[in-house]
């Protein structure tokens, strides 16, 4: 078995081992889980405190999809540390004994798992699926979707696109029992997943990104092949970028657009941002750099020079 599983199979019965620290200073790869304090520097204080014993605490797929920490348990908006500590505290006592399930991507390559037992566990991410499940463009061509599910008039609306779309009409797909999806967030993320996974078996897309060594892998996310992570992230419900007005040519993700005057404009690729720069960037590390205007985004960044650090990653096509 996986190194990392054998450790969290041992560990599960630690006492307080999934419990957060009360500060930062005593962090412990032991009890890796923590609530994010109020204030300035809170989750920089428990990075730091990681980073001297030689652990980040973002993982190579959490940084390559923007995603959070999934050691923080509460403090910050989007915090996943509370179901990562439930799954692995349900998972843990499992991983000794005989099962029928295996878990990805630390047993073994996605394609084999697969054929060997009835069940993987796997780590989703839903704006991987929501792209996947709602948008037409190929995968190329799909950024990630960012989608306010817990507004049950978007969750319906996302339904309805779902059952319109026209991969599910073309390839011959039948969408049931949605009456959970409508109302109920996690039921509404299992059906986007599922649909968003089945599109891919039938364009034949990978279910996840390459190059995951079992033996070395800090965690994979499915449905991560099949949209293009390099381009900013979209919202669902904004205009399609395949509607965009005659007038507009497309370059460089959906950050850059060209017209017939000569003038271009920069549009802000944080999700739900408006601001538009006109034949020049000037001015955005102020505007990135402020979290008063961009208050969802990052949050637990409070000093400029991190946000716009940050931004830098984040959306390397907005330079270009």
């Amino acid at each position: 078995m996986n190194s990392c599983l054998e450790f969290l199979t041992r560990a599960h019965s630690t006492p307080h081992f999934f419990d957060g620290t009360s500060v930062a200073a005593d962090w412990k790869v032991e009890r890796p889980f923590f609530a994010v304090p109020s204030g300035k520097g809170g989750l920089t204080s428990y990075r730091s405190a990681a980073a001297q014993q030689g652990v980040g605490l973002y993982r190579a797929i959490d940084k390559t999809t923007g995603a959070k920490t999934l050691f923080a348990k509460s403090g910050i908006p989007g915090s996943v540390g509370s179901a990562a500590c439930a799954l692995w505290q349900e998972l843990g006592p499992r991983l000794a004994r005989s099962r029928t399930f295996r878990v990805w991507p630390f047993e073994g390559d996605l394609e084999i798992l697969l054929k060997s037992g009835p069940v993987v566990v796997g780590e989703i991410y839903p704006r991987a699926a929501y792209a996947t499940a709602l948008l037409d463009a190929s995968a190329a061509l799909r950024s990630p979707l960012a989608l306010a599910k817990t507004d049950a008039n978007v969750r319906c609306k996302a339904i309805a696109t779902l059952r319109a779309a026209e991969w599910v009409r073309l390839l011959g797909v039948t969408i049931e029992s949605l009456v959970d999806a409508q109302t109920n967030e996690d039921d509404f993320d299992a059906c986007m997943t599922a649909a968003a996974l089945l599109r891919c078996v039938l364009d034949k897309v990978p279910l996840c990104l390459s190059r995951l060594d079992s033996a070395r892998a800090e965690g994979g996310m499915l449905g991560t092949a099949s949209v293009n992570l390099q381009l900013p992230e979209q919202t669902f419900g904004s205009l399609p970028l395949g509607n965009r007005p005659s007038g507009e040519r497309k370059r460089y993700g959906a950050n850059l657009f060209s017209f017939g005057d000569g003038s271009r404009t920069f549009r802000c690729p944080i999700a739900g941002c408006e601001k538009v720069y006109v034949n020049a960037r000037g001015g955005w590390d102020g505007h990135v750099g402020s979290i008063r205007i961009h208050p969802e985004w990052h949050p637990e960044l409070t000093s400029a020079e991190e946000r716009k650090r940050q931004f830098e990653i984040e959306f390397r096509d907005f330079f270009r």
